[in-house]
C-alpha cells in the first residue's frame, strides 16, 4: 500500500475515534451540568454492550483483559473492520456487523 493511502487511513481512524470520543464527553459533561442524575448511564450502557458483544462475537480469545483492551476502542470507532489474518477473518466480520448495527 502507498504510504500517503496508509498515512490518510491513520488519520481518518484517529479522527473517528477522537470525533466520537469528544461527543461522549461532551454529552457526559452536559448532563452533568444540567443536574441531572444519570449523567453516567449512556456511557455506562454503551459500555456494557461492547463487552458484550467483543465477548459474544470476540472469538477465542480467553483473557477478560484483552476482552476488555479491545472493548475500550470499540465504543468510539470499529477496530475489527480491517483485520486481514486469515484465522481470525471470520470473528472479526461477525464483531464487525454487530458493532456498525449498534452504532446505528
Amino acid at each position: 500500500m502507498d504510504w500517503r493511502l496508509r498515512a490518510m487511513h491513520g488519520f481518518f481512524r484517529v479522527s473517528e475515534g477522537s470525533v466520537r470520543m469528544c461527543l461522549y464527553v461532551w454529552f457526559t459533561v452536559a448532563l452533568r451540568l444540567t443536574g441531572c442524575w444519570w449523567w453516567y448511564l449512556p456511557i455506562t450502557f454503551d459500555a456494557g454492550v461492547t463487552v458484550m458483544l467483543v465477548t459474544v462475537f470476540g472469538g477465542a480469545e480467553c483473557s477478560v483483559l484483552v476482552r476488555l483492551l479491545c472493548s475500550f476502542p470499540c465504543m468510539f470507532s470499529n477496530i475489527f473492520l480491517f483485520i486481514d489474518s486469515p484465522y481470525k477473518r471470520s470473528a472479526a466480520t461477525r464483531l464487525s456487523f454487530w458493532l456498525t448495527v449498534r452504532n446505528i
